[in-house]
């Protein structure tokens, strides 16, 4: 397996201010000016906006910072790079509003933290090896589907979705990690796409066991 490119990661860390909240245009100048955003929230009207109350385009060592949402509690970083450029700059942003502004932040007592890590991916092996067992139902498609669509190439399994039941768990919501083929490349390409609730390095752990059992 190798990791062709980021497409996104999200992190998102759950806090809140200890007392007295934060007077968001003073943190927002500080984060401006710090991290070089082009677009920041300027209005009242804006924070109410859940578009004009993103933060926009800046930068931390070298890597652009597409977004930032503040909300009361916590905060969401989107970028393209690995998801530890962005627990990174979460911490640096942390660090330099409570000591500018004096004030503390505590965490949420059950969830602290979540990701979403979108990822193109080559892999060594073909995926649909893992699913030998059900040759009989791709023929099967394949048969019928021929009889009225001459142009269609071989169906065959394509990815592989871990999901938990989100019944048991109503107050959580990972995203559920997919592993399929890119749909705009070709087969031949062994192009895949995958989308997990991890950070990017156990992401790439979890496809290259997967790809390992194979």
């Amino acid at each position: 397996m190798d990791l062709r490119k980021i497409v996104a990661s999200r992190t998102i860390r759950f806090f809140a201010a200890e007392s007295g909240g934060v007077y968001m245009p003073d943190a927002a100048v500080l984060l401006k000016e710090k991290f070089r955003f082009m677009r920041v929230p300027e209005t009242y009207e804006d924070y109410q906006d859940s578009e004009k109350r993103k933060f926009m385009h800046g930068t931390f060592k070298g890597t652009v910072i597409e977004s930032i949402e503040v909300h009361p509690d916590g905060v969401v970083v989107d970028t393209k790079a690995n998801t530890s450029i962005s627990d990174e700059f979460i911490d640096e942003m942390i660090d330099l509003v409570t000591k500018e502004l004096n004030f503390s932040l505590v965490e949420m007592p059950n969830t602290k933290r979540t990701y979403v890590s979108e990822v193109e991916v080559f892999l060594d092996k073909e995926l649909d090896e893992a699913f030998k067992g059900f040759n009989a139902a791709c023929k099967k498609i394949n048969d019928t589907v021929s009889g009225y669509a001459d142009s269609i190439s071989s169906f065959q399994p394509t990815g592989l979705i871990i999901d938990y039941d989100r019944t048991a768990s109503p107050h959580l919501s990972p995203h559920s990690f997919i592993l399929d083929r890119r749909r705009a490349a070709s087969f031949d390409t062994k192009i895949y796409y995958s989308i997990a609730p991890l950070p990017t390095d156990v992401h790439l752990e979890v496809i290259k066991d997967i790809e390992g059992a194979f």
